[in-house]
Parts: C-alpha cells; structure tokens; sequence
C-alpha cells in the first residue's frame, strides 16, 4: 500500500510543478510583450524629443541649414509633416496612407505630425510651428530611417526630406 501511496504523491508534484512551469512561462511572456511596447515608446519620445530639440537649436541661429539623420523603430513606414489641414488628399493617394482624408483632416486639427506603421497612425504630436516644402509631405522611411533638412530662412523653421 506504501508504494501506492508514494505513486499518488509522485504524480500530484508532477502535476503541480508542471501547472507552475507553464504559470511562470506564461508570465516571462507577458513581461517580454510589455518590455517590448514600452522600448517602442521610450523609442519614440526619445525620436521626438531629439526632433524638437534639432527644431530649436537651428531656429536658434539666423541663416543655418542642417541636415538630420533620424532613426525610429523599423515598423514605421511613412512619416508625415501636416502643418495644414487642407492637404489631407494630397498626402493620402501619392503614399497609400492606410487613413481616410477625413482622419486626417480631424487630426491635424489637433496635430501637425503623424507617424504611421502598415496598419494605420502609431503616433501624433504638435512641433513648434514650422514650414515645410512641399507644403505638406510624408517620408517613406527605410526600416525607419529617413533625413531631414531643417533650415532657418528669415527666421521662420522650414523642414524638408533629404533625399541622399
């Protein structure tokens, strides 16, 4: 009967320890699912903080030009400058925006930057005003990467792709 016993016993710590195995398996996964959105976010507030920053410091010197390489994380396909609502359309059909021109209509009411993924906008923000040629524009990036030419003409911040 001991044996029986001892067999029982045995089959229950597999068991368990299996149910803990697969429970903790299923939590290092979750840890790795949040680390990675939050990089990507920490990725992105960095990009747009250096952005800003490369905004200021040529709106800070009278006549400069300077050429920026930018870098976000490689799911990123088309970044875009909307300073004005009223080119919603123009952006959309050139660049296979995954958007309606109402969206963007609507969001550059709120925001002058967009940045979007295959699937539609990841991200928007307000930069200090600035002047784009063309007036309004999008980057097709290349694994995320992209250049821009920032200028300061007569003391009004003109930004524009640099294509290399």
């Amino acid at each position: 009967m001991k044996n029986k016993k001892a067999v029982i016993n045995q089959i229950f710590v597999y068991i368990m320890s299996t149910i803990v195995v697969v429970f903790v398996g299923f939590l290092v996964v979750k840890f790795i699912i949040a680390f990675t959105a939050d990089s990507e976010d920490v990725i992105l507030e960095k990009f747009y903080t250096t952005l800003e920053n490369d905004i200021k410091q040529v709106s800070s010197r009278y006549g400069s030009e300077e050429l920026y390489d930018y870098k976000i994380t490689q799911k990123v396909v088309n970044v875009c400058f909307i300073p004005d609502s009223s080119c919603s359309q123009s952006l959309i059909t050139p660049n296979d925006l995954p958007i309606e021109s109402t969206e963007i209509q609507a969001l550059s009411q709120n925001s002058n930057f967009l940045i979007f993924d295959k699937e539609g906008i990841i991200s928007t923000r307000i930069l200090k005003e600035y002047n784009s040629v063309p007036e309004c524009f999008c980057i097709k990036t290349d694994f995320g990467k992209f250049s821009l030419l920032i200028e300061n003409k007569k003391n009004k911040i003109w930004i524009s792709q640099y294509l290399k």
